[in-house]
């Protein structure tokens, strides 16, 4: 994987080959159990039958014994698969294909078992060589062996530790007690990490969108491990649960500003609020080290920057400067520069935090209220389009060139336009706040 982009100001896939075509990606079912072809007692060209959806026939597992092998509660789906297998998502030449990807828990050693009905006559067509399509984003030394790998799981589980130092401990409390976790920072020029992570970045991508493996040679990485932690035989072990990936950008003069880069809590580990716990760790890992200008993330979907939100509104809500009567104002200076001191937090993520706790603090039952702070978002939102339109106006473009063409050219500067962007803009961010109050407010209740 390449470094982030390194782009400091906050304001501010490689396509190969063509992929091979086949008549039957026209007639992809749309699940396993009906197909539109088989309601109309139809199959064209006679090859829908051997098309295959990637993402059903896929099976991940997590295992801590050779029991757990058998045990199909615990497998979980990938999230997408067009990484691997190509935006159709479909494996050609196969009925009842089974995909199953088997992982030692904690040592993350890995099983690739493939299994089928039926293989189709390559007199038709050939089949999609599965293993080959998948062997570039497994970790050397992957098993295809079932016995080898069962044979090897209890020695290879008892006797992994993670790599790199502990930072963080804590518990959860379940129906059947509290459960430790524990969470590990270990850089890229660590040996042990570089095997490890060769193992642990093949999740990626089943879960996070045009994802890429990291580039171990490069020595600005770095990596925090959430593992679970528990007992087998009445000795500790450990199971892999998610971590975080941040680059560590020079910044002159001597200084550095890491940027997260990926992060993902793996499924059976979801729901549970561990992701919190490892963000958290994360930022508060940086906050602790003076070389530290901010702490960034390198475009984040929807999900992670919900979390991004929740976890900083929890560490502002700590700071007098963030209190519910200050973010009733409007973001000041003093925001900025205590957010960018105590928490490495750059202006724009700071500003977005005190426009969340300014929406917590609003009675949603006052339609009044709720008026003025939607006013407020879109005042905010079209602080460009002012900007945009003083530079033109300044440049005396507003008087030089006919207004149909200039408003062509820069629409912002048509009111129409304006009004309905700045009204989509307010609305997409009240949607985004809302969800972030409404899991604050869970959280006080609990």
């Amino acid at each position: 994987m390449e470094p982030p982009s390194e782009v400091y100001d906050e304001e501010g896939s490689e396509v190969g080959g063509e992929e091979p075509f086949y008549l039957f990606e026209l007639v992809k079912p749309e699940s396993k159990e009906a197909t539109v072809w088989s309601s109309l007692n139809m199959n064209p060209y006679g090859l829908a039958s051997w098309a295959t959806d990637s993402v059903e026939a896929m099976n991940i597992k997590l295992v801590r014994t050779v029991q757990d092998m058998q045990d199909s509660d615990l497998s979980f789906k990938p999230e997408m698969t067009y990484q691997v297998f190509g935006q159709k998502e479909i494996i050609a030449g196969y009925k009842d294909l089974k995909v199953d990807l088997l992982y030692g828990a904690g040592s993350l050693k890995t099983l690739l078992n493939i299994t089928y009905s039926k293989k189709v006559d390559p007199d038709l067509f050939e089949a999609e060589n599965v293993e080959e399509k998948l062997k570039d984003y497994l970790p050397k030394g992957y098993l295809t062996s079932v016995d080898n790998f069962s044979i090897g799981l209890k020695e290879e589980e008892d006797k992994f530790q993670p790599p790199g130092d502990k930072i963080h401990e804590f518990k959860v409390e379940t129906e059947d007690g509290d459960q430790t976790y524990e969470i590990y920072h270990a850089t890229s020029q660590d040996t042990k990490m570089q095997a490890y992570c060769e193992r642990m970045q093949t999740f990626i991508m089943w879960y996070i969108e045009a994802a890429s493996f990291v580039d171990l040679e490069d020595t600005k990485w770095n990596f925090f491990l959430l593992f679970e932690k528990y007992k087998h035989d009445g000795k500790p072990r450990f199971a892999f649960a998610g971590f975080v990936s941040t680059y560590e950008f020079y910044c002159y003069p001597d200084n550095i500003r890491p940027r997260v880069s990926q992060m993902l809590i793996l499924p059976p580990f979801q729901k549970a609020g561990l992701g919190v716990e490892l963000l958290t760790t994360t930022f508060n890992f940086y906050r602790g080290k003076p070389e530290v200008t901010d702490v960034s993330v390198e475009s984040p979907s929807p999900e992670f920057q919900r979390l991004r939100d929740f976890v900083d509104c929890l560490t502002c809500m700590k700071l007098p400067e963030f209190s519910a009567k200050n973010v009733k104002k409007r973001f000041s200076k003093e925001m900025e520069k205590i957010a960018k001191q105590k928490l490495k937090m750059g202006k724009k993520q700071a500003q977005r935090v005190c426009f969340i706790l300014k929406l917590k603090g609003c009675n949603q039952e006052d339609e009044d209220e709720m008026e003025g702070y939607m006013d407020f978002l879109k005042q905010e939102a079209d602080k460009q389009n002012r900007r945009v339109h003083e530079r033109a106006e300044k440049k005396g473009l507003l008087r030089v060139m006919e207004r149909a063409k200039l408003v062509e050219a820069i629409p912002s500067l048509s009111p129409e336009y304006r009004i309905s962007s700045v009204a989509q803009a307010a609305k997409g961010m009240f949607e985004q706040f809302i969800k972030v109050v409404n899991r604050l407010d869970r959280d006080a209740e609990d």
